[in-house]
């Protein structure tokens, strides 16, 4: 994957665009674990808030909808 298909997830992050839970879809208050998911093409920013970050069946989740959405990680 090139470096160019992390500038807009990095652009979200920087200006604060994302504000739900991946995971559970809750407003994300104060702190709020911030990653980016790279697919084969494409990479895609997602928050997690504090009690998501801290469930591995979450993380499970979001890889789980990230491939159904974008296919196989990789790059």
């Amino acid at each position: 994957m090139s470096t160019s298909n992390w500038l807009v997830p990095l652009d979200d992050e920087l200006c604060a665009r994302l504000r739900t839970c991946m995971g559970c879809g809750a407003r994300c208050h104060g702190h709020a674990w911030y990653d980016v998911w790279g697919g084969a093409t494409i990479a895609v920013a997602f928050l997690l808030c504090e009690r998501c970050h801290a469930d591995a069946a979450a993380h499970a989740t979001v890889e789980r909808l990230m491939r159904k959405r974008y296919g196989p990680p990789g790059g």
